[in-house]
């Protein structure tokens, strides 16, 4: 089913909100809406889940040539996060092979969790790092 309402973004706002408290949050991308919206499943359906992959997220905001421009900006933007882990400390090299595994994993999801992922596993491979290098040189 064809559809002339883009989000224009709105999907793009879940990645600010999934660092607030769920009890906070204001933008809320129901599971299903996707599938509603473009009649793949009945308007009065709430349990059934449809996604759609990063494709279709850039569909649904900007049109074909939101996938167009925003194929060639995430590839932009993946190859200059690959060149900066890969050409940097040892610490960064080793995040890599988890980070492909969240943007291989993240093709299909909303591009606004991929990115929050990515975040994530920034902060976390950081704390790890740090709490490792100072018990180490803690214990000499």
């Amino acid at each position: 089913k064809e559809t002339d309402e883009f989000l224009y973004g709105h999907t793009f706002l879940e990645f600010i909100e999934r660092f607030k408290p769920r009890s906070m949050r204001t933008v809320i991308v129901e599971g299903n809406e996707f599938g509603r919206k473009y009649g793949i499943i009945s308007k009065d359906d709430k349990s059934t889940g449809v996604a759609f992959t990063n494709i279709g997220d850039l569909y649904i905001n900007f049109g074909l040539l939101g996938i167009v421009v925003g194929m060639f900006v995430l590839g932009v933007i993946y190859k200059i996060l690959f060149n900066f882990l890969i050409n940097t400390n040892m610490f960064l090299t080793l995040i890599f092979p988890s980070l492909w595994f969240v943007i291989m994993h993240g093709v299909e999801s909303h591009i606004s969790i991929v990115f929050y992922y990515i975040v994530m596993l920034f902060v976390i491979m950081t704390i790890i790092h740090v709490v490792l290098v100072d018990y180490k040189y803690s214990n000499k």
